[in-house]
C-alpha cells in the first residue's frame, strides 16, 4: 500500500490557488493508494479568525464539489477543512486555534470514486470503506500516547487510523503540520508516527508493539518546494530542545529562513535592515537573512547591516561584526548612538552617570528607532533578533529590541543559537571560509547586551572614555572617529571585552530552556518537573537551591512579562507546542504566577530545600548573635 503525503506550499488568503495546486498534484500522484494533504491546507492554518468567515465556507463548499468530481478518475485522497461555526448570541465572539480551542470543529474528508465521506466530530471514526482497508479518525494534535492509540484501535475496531494534526506554524512561515498514523490487528498492533522529512522518503517513527509486520507499508513525502522542512525531533532529556540528527539541525536553520523568505516575497522582495552587534543573536539573524534572500532570488546587497555602538559596546563584538560583514562582502554601516542618547538624557533629566534601567533601555530604543526610520527611508523591514528564551523570560526592552517587523529568531531557544552557528559554519566551510571562521568566533562569545560601560567607575565626561585602546570608525558613512572630549565630552573608545554577561545577571539559559520545555511543551506542573530534575541530577554544576531559585525566577518572569509577548511581531515556530503564553491561548497580561509558585513550593523536594535553607539561616543568625554577645562581653570587661 502506497500512501503519499503531499506538502505543496500553502498560500494564505488565496484558497483558489491552493485548490489549483491540489488538483494538479492529485493528477501527478495517480499511482498512489491514498493521497494525504496537510491539515487545513485548502484555507491555510494561519488565517486565524478569518477562517470562520462565511466567505470562506462558501468557497469550501464549492471546492468540495470540484474535488468530488475530480475523484472520479483519481486515487483516493483526504484533507481537513474547518466547520462553519454554530450560531452565537449577539456580541459573543468566536475564537480560532487549531491546538486547544474547543470552539473550532474540523472535518476530515475522504474522496473516493466520485464520493466523499466526512466526520465532523473529534475522536470519532468514520465507517470503513467498501473494501475495509481504512478507518479514519481526526484527533487533537497532541497525540503521543501509545495507550490512546491502542484504545482507539481495540475499542473501535480500526485497522488503520489516520490522524492529521493541524497546528499553527506562523502566519507566514513554513507549514509545519504533522500526520499521525496508526496500524493495528485484532490483538497485536504497531503505532506509526509520521513526521515530515526533507528527504524524498518520509520517516516512520514506531511504537514498538509486537505482532504486525508493516514493512509492506510505504510512506512517501512529496513536497513542491525542496527546502520545506519539518519540525525538530527531540529526545535529549537534559537538553530537550536540542535536535537529534545532523539533518534536524539543518532544519533548525531552514524553518525560520523559509518563514522570512515568505514574508519578503509577500512584501515584493523587500530590503532587510539588521542591527549587527557582533553577538550571537544578530549573527544568527544574519545567517537566516542570507538564506532567505538567496531562496527568494534577491541580491545580498538587499541586506543592510548597521553597527551601532553604545556605552557598553566592546572591541570584541565590533571585530566580530566587521569580520561577518567582510565574510559576505557586505558593507557594515556604523552609527554611533551615544550622542543621541546623551541628548535624550539631557531632555528627560537623566544623570548620564546613573547606570540604571533608563540608561540601558534608552540605548535599545535608540537603536530600534534608527532601524525603523532607515527601513522607511530605504524601503525595507527591520529584522528582530530576540530568541524564544528571551521572549519567555521577557528579557528585552519594551519598544526596543522587543519589537521589529519580523522576529526571525523568535522560535529558536537561546541554547540552540551557538550550535546553529556552528552548523552553518560547517556547511559554508568551503564556499565562504572567512564567514565560517567568523561564525565560530561569534559562537564562542558570551551573551551580553553591552549596555553598561566597562566596570571600574569611569564616567563618560570625556576624561577617561570607555576603556580599551582602539577607537571605532565614525558614523553611517564611515567617517572620522570621535576623539575623547568631543561631542559633549563623549569618549569613543571601546572596552576590549564586555563586563556585562547576561547569564551572570539573569541565570543559565540552558536551565531556563529546560523549564520552558517541561512546563509548556510537556505541560508538567512545576512540582513535577522540578522533582524530576533533582532526581535525574541534571545540571550537576548547580546546587538544588540554585535550581529552585532559577525555577522561581522562570515562573515569575514567564507570567509577569506576558504584556511584552502580546505585542511582539510574527516569528516562525520550530516546535509543535505553543511554548509561549501567546497566540492560541490569548493569555491576559495580568495573569499571576502565584498558582504555579505555590505548586512548586508544595513539592517534597522543594520543602526539603527550603527547610535546609531555614536551618542554615538560623545557624547563621545564632552564630551572629553569639558573636555580638561576645563582643558586648569583651566591651564590658574592657570598661571594668
Amino acid at each position: 500500500m502506497q500512501i503519499n503525503f503531499l506538502y505543496p506550499r500553502q498560500n494564505f488568503g488565496d484558497p483558489e490557488l491552493n485548490l489549483e495546486l491540489m488538483l494538479s498534484l492529485i493528477d501527478e500522484n495517480s499511482d498512489a493508494d491514498l493521497i494525504l494533504f496537510p491539515p487545513l491546507y485548502l484555507t491555510g492554518v494561519g488565517m486565524g479568525p478569518e477562517a470562520l468567515r462565511p466567505e470562506v465556507f462558501t468557497f469550501i463548499e464549492k471546492s468540495l464539489e470540484s474535488l468530488r468530481e475530480h475523484s472520479l478518475d483519481s486515487a483516493p485522497f483526504a484533507l481537513t477543512v474547518p466547520v462553519a461555526p454554530r450560531s452565537k448570541k449577539p456580541g459573543r465572539q468566536s475564537s480560532f486555534t487549531t491546538h486547544s480551542n474547543p470552539e473550532l470543529e474540523l472535518r476530515l474528508i475522504i474522496f473516493k470514486n466520485g464520493e466523499y465521506f466526512s466526520d465532523q466530530r473529534l475522536k470519532r471514526s468514520l465507517p470503513a470503506d467498501e473494501d475495509s482497508l481504512f478507518i479514519f479518525s481526526l484527533l487533537p494534535s497532541y497525540l503521543d500516547s501509545q495507550e490512546l492509540l491502542t484504545e482507539l484501535a481495540t475499542e473501535r475496531g480500526a485497522n488503520f487510523v489516520l490522524c492529521p494534526a493541524a497546528g499553527d506554524s506562523s502566519s507566514d512561515g513554513a507549514y509545519l503540520g504533522d500526520f499521525y498514523a496508526y496500524l493495528s490487528t485484532a490483538e497485536d498492533s504497531t503505532a506509526v508516527w509520521y513526521s515530515a522529512s526533507n528527504s524524498e522518503t518520509a520517516e516512520a517513527h514506531c511504537f514498538e508493539l509486537p505482532g504486525l509486520d508493516y514493512s509492506d507499508l510505504s510512506f512517501s513525502l512529496i513536497a513542491s518546494t525542496a527546502d520545506l522542512p519539518a519540525r525538530l525531533n527531540l529526545n535529549n532529556p537534559e537538553y530537550p530542545l536540542f535536535p537529534l540528527s545532523e539533518e534536524a539541525w539543518e532544519r533548525g536553520l531552514a524553518i525560520p529562513a523559509e518563514g522570512l523568505r515568505r514574508r519578503l516575497e509577500l512584501l515584493g522582495k523587500s530590503k532587510v535592515m539588521l542591527g549587527l552587534s557582533g553577538g550571537m543573536d544578530s549573527t544568527l539573524a544574519l545567517v537566516l537573512a542570507r538564506r532567505a534572500l538567496i531562496s527568494n532570488q534577491q541580491e545580498l546587497e538587499d541586506l543592510k547591516l548597521y553597527y551601532m555602538p553604545g556605552f557598553g559596546s566592546s572591541q570584541r563584538s565590533y571585530n566580530n561584526a566587521q569580520a561577518l560583514a567582510r565574510g559576505l562582502g557586505l558593507e557594515l554601516n556604523e552609527i554611533d548612538i551615544r550622542p543621541a542618547c546623551l541628548q535624550h538624557f539631557k531632555d528627560i533629566g537623566q544623570d548620564p552617570n546613573l547606570h540604571d534601567i533608563t540608561y540601558e533601555n534608552t540605548q535599545a530604543r535608540e537603536r530600534t528607532q534608527i532601524l525603523m526610520d532607515l527601513a522607511n527611508r530605504l524601503g525595507g523591514i527591520v529584522l528582530g533578533t530576540g530568541t524564544l528564551s528571551e521572549a519567555a523570560l521577557g528579557w528585552c526592552t519594551y519598544n526596543g529590541d522587543q519589537t521589529s517587523m519580523y522576529h526571525v529568531n523568535g522560535g529558536i531557544p537561546k541554547t540552540l543559537v551557538p550550535e546553529l552557528l556552528k552548523v552553518e559554519a560547517e556547511l559554508l566551510e568551503t564556499e565562504l571560509a572567512d564567514f565560517a571562521a567568523a561564525l565560530r568566533l561569534v559562537a564562542s562569545t558570551p551573551a551580553s547586551p553591552e549596555l553598561l560601560p566597562e566596570s571600574g567607575g569611569e564616567s563618560i565626561d570625556g576624561s577617561g572614555g570607555l576603556g580599551g585602546s582602539e577607537s571605532v570608525g565614525g558614523g553611517l558613512g564611515g567617517g572620522e572617529a570621535l576623539s575623547s572630549g568631543e561631542k559633549n565630552g563623549l569618549g569613543s573608545e571601546l572596552a576590549a571585552e564586555s563586563s556585562q554577561i547576561t547569564e551572570e545577571v539573569l541565570g543559565p539559559y540552558r536551565l531556563f530552556d529546560y523549564y520552558l520545555w517541561q512546563f509548556r511543551g510537556c505541560q508538567k506542573s512545576p512540582a513535577e518537573f522540578f522533582t524530576e530534575l533533582l532526581e535525574a541530577d541534571y545540571f550537576p554544576e548547580l546546587s538544588p537551591a540554585a535550581k529552585l531559585k532559577f525555577c522561581e525566577r522562570f515562573l515569575w518572569r514567564f507570567y509577569s512579562q506576558q504584556f511584552k509577548r502580546r505585542s511582539m511581531p510574527d516569528n516562525p515556530i520550530l516546535y509543535p507546542q505553543d511554548l509561549l503564553a501567546t497566540g492560541s491561548e490569548r493569555l491576559v497580561s495580568d495573569f499571576s504566577a502565584k498558582l504555579f509558585l505555590n505548586n512548586l513550593n508544595s513539592a517534597k523536594a522543594v520543602k526539603k530545600i527550603l527547610e535546609s535553607q531555614r536551618k542554615a539561616e538560623d545557624k547563621a543568625d545564632s552564630k551572629a548573635q553569639a558573636a555580638q554577645a561576645e563582643a558586648k562581653d569583651n566591651q564590658a570587661k574592657g570598661e571594668q
